[in-house]
C-alpha cells in the first residue's frame, strides 16, 4: 500500500468509540499511539455514534483525524455494510486500501472481513475471546498499532 492511500481506522459501536475507550474518555494508551501513527498514515473513524456526540468523543482521542464519519450520515448503524461502503466512497478507495482496527467482531471485524479487508488489527481489550477465523493481528492496546504499522 502507498503511505497516502494507507488509512488506519477507529471504528465504533453505538455507544461512542469503542476500541478500548469509555464516555468518559480513552484508556491512557490510546491518545498517544493514535497520535504518533496520525503523523504518518491518516486515521478514519467510522461511528456508530450520532453527529451530535461525536466529536466530543474525538477530542478525547487527542489524535488528528483525516475523517470522521457517522452511522447518522452513512444512514446505518454498524455492522451493515452500508456504513462501510459510506466510508469507502467518501474516501475514493477500497477495503484493499485500509487497515481496520477495532476492539469489536461484532461491529466491525466481521463486517470488515466479510467486505474484504485484509489488513485488520484486533486490539484485545479482554471484552471478547479471540476468534482467528477473522485473520488479524492482535495487540494488546493501540500501543501495539505502531508495530503493526512499521513505526
Amino acid at each position: 500500500m502507498q503511505a497516502q492511500r494507507r488509512h488506519v481506522s477507529r471504528r465504533s459501536s453505538a455507544n461512542g468509540l469503542r476500541a478500548c475507550s469509555h464516555p468518559w474518555g480513552a484508556h491512557r494508551d490510546v491518545p498517544e499511539g493514535l497520535a504518533r501513527v496520525a503523523k504518518e498514515i491518516p486515521l478514519v473513524i467510522l461511528s456508530n455514534a450520532m453527529n451530535s456526540q461525536i466529536m466530543s468523543n474525538v477530542e478525547k482521542l487527542g489524535a488528528p483525524f483525516h475523517a470522521v464519519y457517522t452511522a447518522q450520515q452513512a444512514n446505518a448503524y454498524k455492522p451493515r455494510f452500508q456504513a462501510f461502503e459510506y466510508m469507502f466512497d467518501m474516501l475514493g478507495c477500497g477495503p484493499e486500501d485500509v487497515l481496520h482496527c477495532s476492539s469489536s467482531f461484532r461491529y466491525d471485524l466481521m463486517s470488515a472481513h466479510d467486505l474484504g479487508i485484509k489488513n485488520k488489527v484486533w486490539v484485545n481489550c479482554g471484552h471478547e475471546p479471540a476468534n482467528p477465523y477473522y485473520g488479524y493481528v492482535e495487540i494488546p492496546d493501540i500501543s501495539g498499532l505502531l508495530g503493526v504499522v512499521g513505526l
